[in-house]
């Protein structure tokens, strides 16, 4: 009996190590999460904290090509009817191929040269 078991045991170690992970089809990152696994054609969505109402505005710096490309980009103001409150810019990427990616941003005005903060993220296409 007790050598039954110790197969058993032994089985199921060995054929639970074998079963090859599945990268998740959706990833979604923040400044708390900036680094990622995705499957290839998979969707990466990437939030920003900001205030549009102010003229600061994240923009694209480095959008992970050629490994990634990049969809779309929405802002939502948290309050829409409280003047100069804050809200979320969220970007859409789609993984292209296996590699790894560097998505840059840079948080700033339009019409000044320099940005006031950035922001960096890791994302692995498997």
């Amino acid at each position: 009996m007790i050598f039954l078991r110790t197969i058993l045991l032994a089985s199921l170690f060995f054929f639970t190590g074998c079963v090859k992970e599945v990268p998740p089809n959706q990833l979604t990152l923040d400044e708390n999460k900036t680094s990622g696994i995705v499957s290839r054609n998979g969707i990466i969505t990437i939030n920003l904290k900001g205030n549009a109402t102010t003229g600061y505005v994240w923009s694209v710096f480095n959008d992970g090509t050629p490994y990634l490309k990049f969809r779309k980009e929405q802002y939502d103001g948290t309050n829409p009817e409280l003047i100069g409150s804050g809200g979320i810019s969220t970007f859409k990427f789609e993984a292209l191929k296996k590699g790894t990616a560097t998505i840059e941003f840079k948080y700033g005005r339009t019409w000044e040269l320099s940005s006031i903060k950035s922001a960096t993220f890791k994302i692995t296409v498997k």
